[in-house]
């Protein structure tokens, strides 16, 4: 197989201005992205994808490709993965073969190493259905089915009720996804499958992810490389 990795990675975040290149440790987020993708020596090419000139020009000085701007109707707060990658794919016939697969980071997944993406190439290639994704996934640190809504008094509502007088180590473990990779051959990202519902997991430690929504989450990960 012929790996190939695509960062996704727009110029448009709203809650975070400039979200892809804020600093860790005195570098953008996503040229960390892009060194562990360059160090792990499995990728034939490194592309990102993005609307910005600014993150292209930062991508290429650290390594990457970015041969081309994603168009405004796919860099909009609602587009999902995996139309993204698919219109990338579709701009590219070298790599829609039944060889290639395409390895999705996030431009914020700085703590997806070498060891890691080596880790994910390794689980893919043993799947029983390579039709389906690999998804980085955690588990989540107290039982979902305990969660609450909060309504505008500050009242607690249980999302479901029947679970809230049983004891947390009788309830099923349940997972998420990290936020941080996917992995899947060119014809499945080109296809109408939805990532999630068609996926295995492979498990990652705490330590291994942080999904950035907000300013907190980003000074956690500072914390966290830190």
């Amino acid at each position: 197989m012929n790996y190939t990795c695509i960062i996704p990675a727009r110029g448009g975040s709203k809650r975070i201005p400039r979200k892809n290149l804020q600093e860790v440790g005195g570098i953008p987020l996503i040229g960390h992205v892009i060194k562990n993708a360059l160090a792990s020596n499995i990728f034939d090419q490194i592309y990102v994808s993005t609307d910005s000139d600014e993150i292209a020009r930062i991508a290429i000085d650290f390594g990457a490709e970015a041969p081309d701007r994603r168009s405004a109707n796919l860099s909009d707060d609602h587009t999902p993965t995996r139309p993204v990658i698919a219109d990338f794919i579709e701009n590219r016939p070298e790599l829609d073969n039944d060889a290639s697969v395409i390895a999705c980071i996030y431009p914020f997944a700085i703590f997806t190493n070498p060891r890691l993406i080596h880790l994910a190439k390794d689980s893919f290639e043993k799947l029983h259905d390579k039709s389906k994704y690999l998804v980085a996934i955690q588990k989540y640190s107290h039982p979902a089915q305990r969660a609450f809504t909060l309504t505008s008094s500050g009242y607690l509502s249980p999302l479901s009720p029947q679970y809230i007088e049983v004891r947390t180590q009788d309830l099923v473990e349940s997972y998420h996804d990290a936020g941080q990779f996917y992995f899947a051959k060119s014809s499945t990202w080109r296809s109408d499958k939805s990532v999630l519902a068609n996926a295995y997991g492979l498990l990652i430690p705490k330590y291994s992810a942080v999904d950035i929504d907000d300013l907190e989450d980003l000074e956690y990960l500072r914390n966290l490389y830190k």
